[in-house]
Order: structure tokens, then sequence, then C-alpha cells
């Protein structure tokens, strides 16, 4: 199934997609298989193109929201149940794992804003996925001057809990292949680097020059080593977790919809 979209420019969802596709192919090569769900995007005219339905998925806003539950514990039965589906149990745990990993280190790299629950997504398998990438490149959004979004990606505490805690075999997994992943997009820098500045001419609003382009530069990190690149990683996990305007920007959209 493939959604038709008329009014909206997808030019950047097209080209954000495409680079996530040769992330999940250069982790595939050094032996890391993130689960990404990189889905088709095209733009086939002004402001007009289609978009490629993912199966199975559904919005985290719309298994968080239940009124007289809490959301750790709906994230984690909605797990849960879907293991059931399964044929290995552990199966699903993994793919959630693996996916978060690759998710995190390549919406933080790319700088992809404006994330709330209702451009997350999970499907049944396990795999959770971004959506919508209408703001990338550092471009946050912000009101009244002060940005809405502080934390460098989205890993929240109801995520943590959905792998067992701090203390479990699943989030200390998610932290090594997180770095893992990390790592193996600065040792590729130059081949993510020339395939935004070959995007500059596109017309893309937010890559319309080459200094957009240092925002990749920075999140790279390419001045440390590997493990103070490591490290560092770390602890933006640890940030993400603490940030409440996440928290913040979730429950609007939950009580906007």
């Amino acid at each position: 199934y493939v959604i038709f979209k008329s009014g909206d420019d997808l030019r950047q969802d097209q080209l954000v997609l495409q680079i996530l596709r040769v992330m999940d192919d250069l982790w595939r090569e050094a032996g890391l298989d993130l689960c990404l769900l990189p889905y088709a995007c095209i733009s086939t005219g002004d402001e007009i193109g289609m978009i490629e339905v993912v199966g199975d998925s559904e919005t985290l806003a719309s298994i968080i929201y239940e009124r007289h539950a809490k959301s750790r514990t709906k994230l984690g039965r909605k797990l849960n149940a879907a293991k059931d589906a399964l044929v290995k149990d552990g199966e699903i745990t993994q793919n959630f794992v693996r996916s978060c990993a690759g998710y995190c280190v390549a919406t933080f790299v790319l700088g992809i804003g404006d994330r709330h629950n209702d451009n997350i997504m999970l499907q049944r398998s396990g795999k959770f996925f971004h959506i919508d990438f209408g703001h990338f490149l550092g471009n946050f959004k912000s009101k009244l001057g002060v940005k809405r979004e502080r934390a460098p990606f989205v890993f929240t505490p109801s995520m943590l809990d959905a792998m067992g805690g701090k203390k479990s075999e699943n989030y200390q997994q998610f932290q090594q292949l997180a770095c893992e992943a990390f790592q193996v997009l600065r040792t590729n820098s130059n081949l993510l680097i020339t395939l935004l500045v070959l995007a500059v001419t596109c017309g893309i609003p937010e890559l319309h020059n080459v200094n957009c382009i240092q925002w990749v530069h920075k999140t790279l990190m390419l001045d440390l080593s590997d493990d103070e690149a490591c490290e560092a990683f770390k602890k933006l996990i640890h940030v993400a977790l603490h940030t409440t305007t996440t928290k913040l920007n979730d429950a609007v959209h939950l009580m906007a919809h």
C-alpha cells in the first residue's frame, strides 16, 4: 500500500530515507543488523508524491494513550503481547533493542527534529521506527525563542522500561550496539557528508548551502578518539532519558489527538 500526498514537499523525506538506507547498508557490512525500516518515499512533482505504508504498525501515541493506564507499562504490554505471534520469544525484544539503537544514532547524526509520539511507530514485529522528516540538520522547532526539543534524540523512560530497565542485559546491549553503530558512521563520515553535499543544489529548504552540513561534522564528533566518542554517546543516552521537554512534547500531542 502507498499514501498519495498532495501539498507536501517530499524531497527532504526522500533524501533522509535514502541516507537511512545507506546507513543500514554500512551497518550490515560491518555485521550490525539494526532492524531499520527505511520505507519507500518518492517526490513525483511539485508538492506531490507517494509514501509506502509500513504494515502491522501503529504510532506510539496510539499505543501509549489509555486514560486509565500508565504509559510505561502500556508500551511494555504491547511488546509482550506481540511476542505471542513470533516463533522465538526473544525476537520481538531483540528487534526493539536493535532498532532503537539504530534510530537513536541515525536521528542524532542527521539532526532530525519535531520528534513526538505521532511520528514514531512500532511494528508488530517489535521494530521501532521514525516517520515524517520535515526537519533535519538541527532545524528544531521553537516557541517564543525557546527550543521545544532539547534531547539529542528520542530515548524515553518508557522505552528503557520496555527493555527491562537500566540493569537489564537488553539495555547494556542497546548501549553497545549504539556505540558500534556510531563508530561505523564516523568511519564512513566522508561518504555521508558527500551525499549531503551532492544534494545541496536540489533546492531543499533546510539544505540550501554547504554550511548546513556543519551539523553532521559536529554530531559525528570527528575530533574525538573512538573511545571518547563512545563515552560521549553514552552520556547523550543519559541526557535523553532525563530530558523533561520530550515528555512535555509527547503530552501535548497526546492531548491534541
